[in-house]
């Protein structure tokens, strides 16, 4: 198994462009499947992508609602706006950004095969990028709190490895920094308590390569031919 924190990155599915894409689906992916694992958020998946299966993914969590008391909403990074919602009780992932890591990578040219045979002679970024994210606790009761910090607990390791949502053989690594408490201060209402925890993902590659020469041919054959001449010695 490989981790995806260096250069595997680029042997993901998703464009090396989209680096942030992919830990911020890897993020929503393993808290909804802890969610759903708990019975508090019905599987998506098991929905048509549909209106009818919209519908009746909502319907599902009036289900869950009548037998638990309530349902957790799983968010992924968004706009602004949506960012700032406040339902109860629900989990939000927000990306603050990347930062400069702490890794260097070798500066030699490497060469990649292309799909027509020829080799694009490429660069490696100078140095890896950190990535922070925070995570948005937001519960209507201590109970509810209580319930939507276990969840996080698992689904993002304090300092551990999380499976890629689309290829569970490669991870991210996740490190815990720190977290902020507000369940003293009112938000929306009385009834709205929220805890905000401060993670770092190191070492990703926020860029890929750097294409400095395409289209090179690979050496095939090489002919030598070589002529041989009589050379006549005088001596006088």
């Amino acid at each position: 198994m490989t981790s995806i924190y260096t250069l595997d990155l680029l042997n993901t599915t998703l464009d090396p462009l989209n680096t942030q894409e992919l830990v911020e689906r890897t993020l929503y992916h393993s808290l909804r499947k802890h969610c759903v694992g708990r019975g508090y958020t019905p599987d998506m998946e098991e929905f048509d992508q549909t209106k009818q299966g919209y519908n009746q993914y909502l319907e599902a969590f009036k289900t869950i609602n009548e037998e638990k008391g309530f349902s957790i909403e799983v968010f992924n990074s968004g706009t602004p706006s949506d960012r700032e919602l406040r339902k109860v009780p629900r989990i939000a992932i927000d990306t603050q950004g990347f930062s400069t890591g702490n890794v260097g990578l070798d500066q030699k040219p490497i060469y990649t095969e292309q799909e027509d045979g020829t080799f694009n002679k490429e660069l490696a970024p100078s140095l890896l990028s950190d990535l922070y994210f925070n995570i948005f606790i937001v519960a209507g009761s201590i109970t509810q709190l209580r319930i939507l910090k276990s969840i996080v607990a698992i689904a993002i390791p304090k300092m551990n490895y999380i499976p890629l949502y689309d290829n569970p053989e490669k991870f991210i690594y996740t490190n815990f920094l720190s977290y902020t408490d507000t369940s003293n201060r009112q938000i929306d209402s009385p009834y709205s308590i929220m805890t905000i925890y401060r993670y770092i993902c190191p070492d990703l590659m926020e860029i890929p390569y750097i294409s400095i020469q395409a289209g090179i041919h690979p050496f095939v054959e090489y002919e030598l031919d070589a002529v041989l001449k009589e050379v006549e010695l005088k001596i006088k």
